[in-house]
């Protein structure tokens, strides 16, 4: 990590103020905010040939903390949202991710999301309609990994629906409401729905630091890291997590404007050029059947869900607290269960959880420790 001394113990007091008192688990915490919101930052410099230095901050990670005691602070000013008497595509995925982030969303209206710049950078890219743009990989100034098998799949199939936000584009069937991002025909006559996401990585072609220095310096350019990660990244086929799996599922299940009969899940890994423009430079994706495997995460996600609203409460398991989930989580602002005080849940979600508490800074020997 490369907090400061003074910004891990103020970082590590903050976190003791909402209840998170596992040395281990905050450091874990922290390392991972460090990961989303650590940057380069520019500044004047007499001494750089153009002005302009350069140097790593974590700033916003304080920043975060700091916005999250302001809300817990004020959680009695936390405006609650409508009731409704139906689950949709997202509700379920948000309760496979996490019981307490359906909870919290489905509690509050989120005023102060994490990782906004990230979401709407999915919403520019999403806007773009890359699924539907079967040559995208033609026009693409980074190429990409689909592979011809992959690309066959798109280039002979028809969009028949896309989503993109519209209420009259809603499905709805009994007690569930969803909106797939698209439904394509294959040449069979088939019908499947694609759901895609979109997640920041740095683009692995791009120099490392080291290489950047040898190339400025007349080095020898190499950095075996860089080039282990380079090979790494060409034979990753992408890790694909269950609450999307789900919410395709939903899909699959629960549309019967048209038979469909597979889905497919896409992520798109996108990075910033020098402009700061978003640009893909990798695409992984799956097929979801409704197989028995399948069909038991889907039907086991809507019976806890029903299960939460039906009797307001749940248990909480603080074993499988994940610390990397916790921060990359939208609603983690307003959780107080990531802390591990808290061994049930209730429905709708307790302001109760968001209380602060009493906190020393810690000693800076143990801080000393650390860094």
């Amino acid at each position: 990590m490369r907090y400061s001394k003074k910004q891990l113990q103020y970082a590590i007091h903050m976190l003791r103020r909402i209840g998170m008192e596992n040395l281990e688990c905050s450091i874990k915490y922290l390392s991972r905010l460090e990961s989303l919101y650590g940057k380069m930052v520019s500044y004047p410099s007499a001494r750089s040939y153009s002005g302009i230095g350069w140097s790593y901050s974590v700033t916003e990670c304080i920043e975060q903390l700091k916005q999250e005691l302001h809300l817990k602070r004020n959680r009695a000013a936390i405006k609650r949202s409508d009731s409704k008497d139906y689950l949709t595509s997202t509700d379920l995925a948000s309760y496979n991710y996490c019981p307490v982030s359906y909870a919290i969303q489905n509690t509050f209206l989120i005023e102060h999301p994490n990782n906004e710049d990230a979401t709407e950078v999915g919403k520019r890219l999403h806007e773009q309609l890359l699924s539907a743009r079967t040559n995208w990989h033609i026009s693409s100034s980074s190429g990409s990994d689909v592979s011809p098998v992959e690309r066959k799949i798109f280039d002979e199939c028809k969009l028949v629906f896309a989503g993109h936000s519209s209420d009259q584009n809603i499905f709805i069937k009994d007690d569930w409401r969803g909106i797939p991002d698209y439904i394509f025909e294959d040449n069979a006559g088939k019908f499947f729905v694609v759901e895609e996401k979109f997640q920041m990585k740095r683009d692995p072609a791009k120099m490392s630091h080291d290489e950047w220095i040898d190339d400025k310096f007349g080095g020898t350019g190499v950095d075996v890291e860089a080039q282990k990660a380079r090979r790494e990244w060409e034979e990753f086929k992408g890790f694909f997590y269950s609450n999307h799996i789900v919410q395709l599922a939903s899909y699959i299940q629960n549309i019967t404007s048209y038979d469909l009969s597979y889905g497919y899940l896409i992520y798109w890994y996108y990075d910033y050029n020098g402009d700061q423009e978003p640009y893909i430079h990798k695409m992984v994706l799956k097929k979801v059947i409704l197989d028995s495997a399948t069909q038991a995460l889907y039907h086991n996600t809507v019976s806890g869900v029903k299960n939460l609203v039906e009797s307001k409460k749940q248990q909480f398991d603080i074993s499988k607290l994940n610390m990397k989930k916790c921060v990359g989580c939208v609603v983690s602002k307003y959780c107080g269960h990531k802390s591990g005080k808290y061994e049930e849940l209730q429905f709708p979600y307790a302001s109760s959880y968001m209380q602060l508490f009493q906190a020393e800074l810690p000693d800076e020997k143990l801080i000393s420790t650390i860094v």
